[in-house]
C-alpha cells in the first residue's frame, strides 16, 4: 500500500486538517491533536488542523518525478506492481501456502503455488546479513536485473534491503 506521494518520495508532510464549521469540535480536535503529540513536538510546533495553510502543506509536488532519484524510486515502484501481476505465488497464493519468520534483523516469507514459489527477504537492520534461500532448486532474483540464477545458499542482503527470489519449477 502506498500513501500520498509516497511512490515517488514526496517531500511535503500530510498533516492532519479538517474544515469544520463548529466552533467547539474544532477546539476539541486542537486540543486531541495537541494531547496526541504533546511527548514529541510543543503546541506550536503542531500544525493547527483547521488553519488553512495546514492543507496547503499537504499538496503534492508531482514536479518531482522529473528529478533522477524520484523517477527512479517510481519506477522501482512500477516494477514492484508488474511483478506481482506477473508472479502467481505473489497474486494468486493463499494464506495456508504462505509463511513467514524472523530471525534477528532478518524477516522472511514465502509463498507457494505450483508454478514455484516465492522467497522474500527483508533485511530491517543497519548492518549486512547473511540469509539462507531453501535447499530445494535454483532461485532467480526478481529484484535484481541481472537475472542470473542463484543457486539454494546462502545470499548476502545489504543494510535495509529487501530481495525477492522465485524457485525455478523443474517439470
Amino acid at each position: 500500500m502506498l500513501f500520498m506521494g509516497e511512490e515517488y518520495g514526496e517531500r511535503a508532510p500530510f498533516p492532519y486538517f479538517v474544515d469544520h464549521s463548529d466552533p467547539a469540535l474544532i477546539d476539541a480536535v486542537q486540543v486531541g491533536r495537541a494531547q496526541e503529540f504533546k511527548d514529541i513536538a510543543s503546541a506550536s510546533e503542531l500544525f493547527d488542523p483547521s488553519d488553512p495553510a495546514t492543507f496547503d502543506a499537504a499538496r503534492l509536488d508531482h514536479s518531482l518525478l522529473a528529478e533522477p532519484t524520484h523517477r527512479e524510486l517510481f519506477d522501482h515502484y512500477r516494477r514492484l506492481i508488474a511483478l506481482r501481476r506477473s508472479t502467481p505465488a505473489l497474486r494468486r497464493s493463499s494464506r495456508s501456502r504462505a509463511r513467514a519468520w524472523a530471525e534477528g534483523n532478518l524477516i522472511c516469507l514465502v509463498r507457494s503455488h505450483h508454478d514455484g514459489d516465492v522467497v522474500i527477504l527483508y533485511n530491517v537492520g543497519p548492518s549486512k546479513e547473511s540469509a539462507s534461500l531453501p535447499a530445494h532448486g535454483s532461485w532467480r532474483d526478481l529484484v535484481e536485473t541481472s537475472g542470473r540464477p542463484v543457486l539454494s545458499g546462502a545470499v548476502t542482503m545489504d543494510p535495509w534491503s529487501y530481495r525477492v527470489f522465485r524457485s525455478t519449477v523443474t517439470g
